[in-house]
């Protein structure tokens, strides 16, 4: 139930923030050679001449039949080229979230298993750095490093995942590692704390001392119960992966929601801009549902409390 009060402040939140941008919008979509007379017309034929909350008040009118209006720039229906641009983000999101899972869960149940040693000191070096540095400077690291000194992967182009599996996978890898690498570093420092806290717990010497294999008490009993921090963490960081997108996808020259939303906001384009914006909102709070779907799995207690 707290999904559409929710949707419905950050749409008007969205409207605020584009009105406070300098300019005059209907200006900027008429063009900068436009003539008085036609950017009156354009102020009304968008509404710029009525008040912000009446604004947005035709636009929730119309999101209510999934018409999110048209872009300016474009003169093309937004829900159309969302739809077209949808599944290019997505997949990027998917793909990186499978790069962070890949490498983090493992190296943060390793150095859970045994803190201190030299994979536990590489893990938490490896995760500093991961952490420390930002994502558009590790793009063009590996940019220029497995792209243009190597020549290993492609550094642009996009191949739809449904016209070839192999070739989608091949131009993701660089922008999947490049967005992944930092949620990869958070979960392995959550992983490696929350497995320390769990294998020191009562219950798992109690599993030990009953004769448990190291695979039963480990990969059962205390990986079960430490992943549930490191899934909270999981969940809210998709929200910075789909952020994330915004510049990846300029970088790599991805035809995704970034680039497009990068240029309505320098555009003014207010209608893909809370298109967009609602849609990321709304991605994130299904993530934060099937999370909390997921605790109910991890931890009895929890369908108890449901």
């Amino acid at each position: 139930m707290a999904m559409v009060p929710l949707a419905l402040i950050v749409s008007f939140a969205v409207f605020i923030l584009m009105a406070l941008v300098p300019g005059d919008p209907a200006r900027a979509i008429a063009g900068p050679e436009a003539t008085p007379e036609a950017i009156t017309a354009v102020r009304e034929e968008y509404h710029l001449d009525k008040p912000l909350i009446v604004q947005y008040g035709y636009w929730l009118r119309d999101a209510g039949t999934l018409d999110l209006g048209t872009s300016r720039a474009s003169g093309e229906p937004v829900v159309d080229e969302m739809a077209e641009r949808w599944p290019v983000t997505a997949g990027l999101v998917a793909a990186s979230a499978v790069v962070a899972m890949v490498v983090g869960v493992p190296l943060g149940v390793l150095a859970g298993i045994r803190p201190g040693r030299a994979l536990d000191n590489s893990s938490r070096l490896l995760a500093g750095i991961g952490m420390a540095v930002p994502n558009f400077v590790a793009a063009i690291v590996l940019i220029v490093l497995l792209g243009v000194q190597t020549r290993v992967l492609p550094i642009r182009g996009y191949v739809p995942f449904t016209q070839s599996p192999v070739d989608w996978a091949y131009h993701m890898v660089l922008p999947a590692v490049t967005l992944g690498l930092t949620l990869a570093a958070i979960m392995i420092r959550q992983l490696r704390a929350a497995m320390i806290d769990t294998l020191d717990s009562n219950f798992v010497r109690a599993a030990w001392a009953r004769g448990g294999s190291p695979r039963r008490v480990i990969g059962q009993h205390a990986l079960k119960n430490a992943s549930m921090p490191a899934l909270t963490v999981f969940g809210f960081s998709i929200a910075a992966l789909l952020g994330g997108t915004v510049i990846i996808e300029q970088i790599f020259s991805l035809p995704g929601l970034g680039p497009f939303v990068l240029s309505a906001i320098i555009g003014r384009d207010v209608p893909v801009v809370q298109a967009v914006t609602l849609l990321f909102v709304l991605t994130q709070m299904v993530v934060a549902l099937l999370i909390d779907l997921a605790y109910g799995w991890l931890n009895p207690k929890v369908r108890v409390a449901q």
